[in-house]
């Protein structure tokens, strides 16, 4: 998920004439809905053909259990649809996760309890399961490289955690590292070739003035890669063209004072910030998402303030919306309402918007030449 920056100089100058009027395009209607009651997560398949669904079964005389779905959302069609084999004890707040490999074969699904089910994309046979060794460890991250069948799972647990990678073609774990005590759950993004891991580790919770740690893994070493600090916390990351690294703040706003963080962009070998999106009247926070071809972003941005009421701070947050721009120049596309959860398929050519039991999916403005 990046976008290759010629030079600091685009960065900063070209975006600042782009994206120095404060407008907010209409966002375009939704192209196609799909009504799933019980829905947990939803993804497009990376051919733009198929969305898979994470589905809560939940009937009044027996223990909920969860259903992967596969839809034809242009014509709102249930193609095939399986019940997970391990019953899904779904916890609260906990993360669930369905993920296609990028060749479209194979799906991870996670809907708690532990285990990792790996689907045939064609017809949901499953065909292993990734135990993880431990229930109690919350997954923070689950992605899956764009070259190979090699899954990257997140897990903290305490103020600790570990990042492990697997072999989803034997389910197998390849590799293990643990990650710094004091981490918080924040990103896992895979550079576009497959050779490299970045995890965000914040020093501190949202609200305060600390940084956080870039930690980087290559999958073919048992020793780190790399790290590099930052000034702020550091909430969402992806990569986009070659080494640039983009990174999101969950650094919380300055009292009295309504602060706009940019999206920053480093270079992850060296971990120099080489560019920046300028946020203007709003700060680019926490969620970010960049298309395969580095061409669109998605991001949360909001405009936020914190004040003392009574004896205790108050954060107020205002003008809320979603974003999506071009890249590299970080032009405004178009905005989404606040509220929702918004998920850009691979291509970069739909906005998926999850609701508790629907699916709205937008089809992403092609831009005029």
């Amino acid at each position: 998920m990046t976008c290759r920056i010629a030079s600091l100089v685009i960065i900063t100058l070209g975006m600042f004439a782009s994206l120095g009027t404060p407008q907010s395009p209409n966002s375009p209607s939704p192209s196609y809905t799909v009504h799933i009651v019980g829905l947990r997560e939803a993804e497009i398949s990376p051919d733009d053909r198929w969305m898979t669904a994470l589905v809560l079964k939940a009937p009044k005389t027996v223990v909920p259990t969860v259903e992967v779905q596969v839809w034809d959302f242009r014509n709102a069609a249930l193609v095939r649809n399986r019940e997970l084999e391990t019953a899904a004890r779904v916890e609260p707040g906990e993360a669930e996760y369905v993920r296609y490999t990028r060749d479209g074969s194979l799906l991870a699904a996670y809907a708690g309890d532990g285990v990792i089910h790996i689907l045939s994309a064609n017809d949901l046979q499953e065909l292993r399961k990734i135990q993880l060794d431990s229930l109690s460890s919350a997954i923070a991250g689950l992605e899956i490289s764009a070259t190979a069948h090699v899954l990257a799972v997140r897990r903290v647990f305490g103020r600790g955690g570990d990042l492990r990678i697997y072999d989803l073609n034997n389910g197998r774990e390849l590799r293990s590292w643990k990650l710094a005590s004091g981490a918080y759950e924040l990103g896992l993004a895979w550079r576009s070739d497959g050779r490299l891991l970045a995890a965000a580790v914040s020093d501190s919770i949202p609200c305060t003035r600390f940084g956080g740690t870039i930690y980087l893994f290559d999958p073919a070493l048992e020793e780190l890669a790399g790290r590099f600090r930052v000034s702020f916390l550091p909430g969402d990351l992806v990569f986009g063209t070659g080494n640039n690294l983009y990174i999101a703040t969950s650094t919380c706003g300055g009292y009295f004072a309504n602060w706009a963080p940019d999206l920053r962009i480093y270079d992850s070998t060296t971990g120099r910030q080489v560019g920046r999106i300028p946020g203007n009247k709003l700060g680019i926070r926490r969620s970010i998402a960049i298309s395969e071809d580095k061409k669109r972003l998605l991001a949360h941005a909001d405009r936020e303030m914190t004040t003392f009421e009574g004896f205790e701070d108050t954060l107020k947050t205002s003008d809320e919306e979603w974003q999506v721009r071009e890249l590299p120049t970080g032009k405004l596309s178009f905005t989404l309402p606040p509220g929702q959860r918004y998920l850009m398929s691979t291509s970069g050519n739909f906005i998926v918007e999850s609701l508790s039991n629907e699916v709205r999916i937008l089809s992403v403005p092609t831009r005029a030449n």
